[in-house]
């Protein structure tokens, strides 16, 4: 009755009565009408100005009610509040944890709409970190599901999501060509008397690509360091890009995958950061290339790099979503 007065007064009142019923229910010992009546009382209290900390501790209650009660449904509508008001207080890794969290209890429970709404609370906070190739998948699941439910509203609104994510995908526009030309060394006088190092005068850039899938990870570090130690004498110019592939990591925003190339690669972008804290002079870049591309690919992105490493000397490429070449350069 409060609720259809409209207005501050209607919200108040609303609200002043679902606090007399939590006192009841507590007083009666009910569990379950007290978790009901905290997570009323924190859905409207996270849209109130100035109310957010009420709104966490109400929610926070009432999800372990209802995980004593055993109210699986519940307690993911519960779990999802804590998610929002983690996302409006800038808690973005917990807004995430408690929103996925969410989404599993409510598809447990069978509950399609709570799923759907946690899922698309989630993806939201996906954006916000800038794994917009993962908020993409979400928020196509998000606009599946609702769908399904027939629910066209809602469904509109997870296909602007949709949208709005494409458009802030990162793209790149073709560069340039890249031309190769071959250094005939063998007419140098000696040629095959001397003895022979990558690091030359006249050379403009070494790529650096060490198989660290293979068992002799180490001894290719070791003759890495081999090659920096000479460049440090014998060509000050000359730039050097160490490439790993695959392995997105801190370098493009995502989650390191636990494999072993994953975690020797890794390694290489660390000895790498080392090198260049050690010998700033150095023209140390590392580039990780994307898994799946084609050849002609492969060389823009190392085009690119030679022209541009970022601001760190650090960069990485990927595939998106539209396969178009996209760059990324860490934090």
């Amino acid at each position: 009755a409060h609720l259809l007065q409209g207005g501050k007064a209607g919200r108040e009142g609303a609200f002043t009565s679902v606090k007399e019923g939590l006192d009841i229910f507590a007083t009666l010992g009910d569990q379950s009408g007290e978790a009901s009546c905290l997570l009323t009382m924190a859905t409207m209290l996270l849209h109130s100005e100035g109310r957010l900390a009420e709104a966490m501790s109400a929610a926070e209650r009432s999800r372990k009610l209802f995980l004593l009660v055993g109210d699986q449904r519940h307690q993911g509508l519960a779990t999802h509040a804590v998610a929002q008001g983690n996302l409006m207080l800038g808690e973005v890794d917990y807004g995430l944890q408690t929103a996925m969290q969410a989404v599993v209890l409510a598809r447990d429970a069978g509950d399609k709409f709570g799923e759907a709404a946690a899922l698309h609370t989630a993806t939201h906070a996906v954006v916000r970190k800038g794994r917009y190739g993962e908020a993409l998948r979400m928020a196509s699941e998000v606009q599946g599901l609702f769908r399904k439910m027939g629910n066209k509203q809602m469904e509109e609104a997870a296909r602007r999501m949709v949208d709005q994510i494409k458009e802030a995908l990162p793209t790149k526009a073709p560069g340039p060509s890249l031309s190769l030309r071959t250094q005939d060394d063998t007419a140098t006088p000696g040629y095959f008397m001397r003895s022979i190092t990558i690091a030359q005068k006249l050379s403009a850039c070494v790529i650096w690509s060490a198989p660290v899938n293979q068992h002799m990870y180490i001894r290719y570090c070791l003759e890495f360091l081999k090659l920096v130690d000479d460049l440090k004498t014998a060509a000050d110019g000359t730039k050097i890009l160490v490439t790993t592939q695959g392995v997105t990591a801190r370098q493009s925003g995502q989650d390191m995958a636990a494999t072993k190339l994953s975690l020797n690669a890794a390694t290489v972008w660390a000895m790498c950061r080392t090198l260049r804290l050690e010998s700033p002079r150095l023209h140390l870049a590392t580039i990780d290339l994307p898994l799946g591309a084609t050849a002609h690919e492969l060389t823009d992105c190392l085009n690119m790099a030679q022209d541009n490493s970022g601001p760190r000397s650090e960069i990485a490429f990927f595939m998106d979503r539209r396969n178009k070449l996209s760059v990324n350069t860490p934090a």
